[in-house]
């Protein structure tokens, strides 16, 4: 069973869910990873040789502790704790992208996508959650820098919009866009990205046929 670390205990993983944090006239924007998609704080994320190109977008990662629903109010209440997580896409090479194009994202053809995490930190241990400043590093340069504070909205609403379509259960994670930009990683990049030094994860990129 796919599982997020706590504290040093295993929760087993349901649903995971990536927002892009930002509502319009339909409402929130979301989409689903599978599970099997998770790669943990300090593991390779192995990509297929027939891609083009691969890039990743920074998320605050939630975890889900008590059921969200439509009826739920205080969504604070429900948030076990938070984490870093980083939602990879994928571009297929020319002949193959065309099929996808209709997509949200890329990586949502079904084939190959990739979800990095880090150990979630307690909310008793985080503070302001909207006091934390997040970082992203692709071989030791900076290619994100801001705060949550700047999220375009609050953790508050994107639950509060998400119960009205889905209902979250313990175990949950839901990732939020830090920012709409996609940063290209390539063969052996080391990726690193932080909140506020409470939750930091590394991972390096491998294509599949230099294991």
């Amino acid at each position: 069973m796919p599982y997020f670390r706590m504290e040093h205990y295993k929760v087993d993983v349901g649903k995971i869910v990536c927002v892009t944090g930002r509502a319009d006239g339909k409402g929130l924007t979301y989409y689903l990873k599978p599970q099997g998609s998770i790669v943990h704080d300090g593991s390779r994320t192995y990509v297929p040789d027939d891609v083009r190109s691969t890039s990743v977008t920074m998320m605050l990662g939630i975890a889900i502790g008590e059921r969200i629903d439509h009826d739920s109010s205080g969504m604070m209440r429900s948030v076990m704790g938070m984490g870093v997580m980083l939602d990879h896409h994928v571009t297929w090479k020319k002949g193959d992208a065309s099929l996808f194009d209709h997509l949200l994202r890329p990586s949502n053809s079904g084939r190959d996508t990739f979800c990095t995490i880090s150990e979630f930190i307690p909310m008793k241990s985080v503070g302001d959650p909207y006091a934390l400043d997040a970082y992203l590093q692709i071989n030791e340069e900076e290619s994100l820098v801001m705060s949550t504070r700047e999220m375009d909205m609050s953790i508050e609403d994107v639950l509060g919009s998400l119960k009205k379509e889905i209902t979250l259960f313990p175990g949950d994670l839901v990732g939020v866009w830090l920012e709409e930009n996609d940063h290209p990683v390539n063969d052996g990049d080391l990726i690193e990205a932080g909140i506020s030094n409470i939750a930091i994860l590394s991972s390096r990129i491998t294509r599949r046929g230099n294991r």
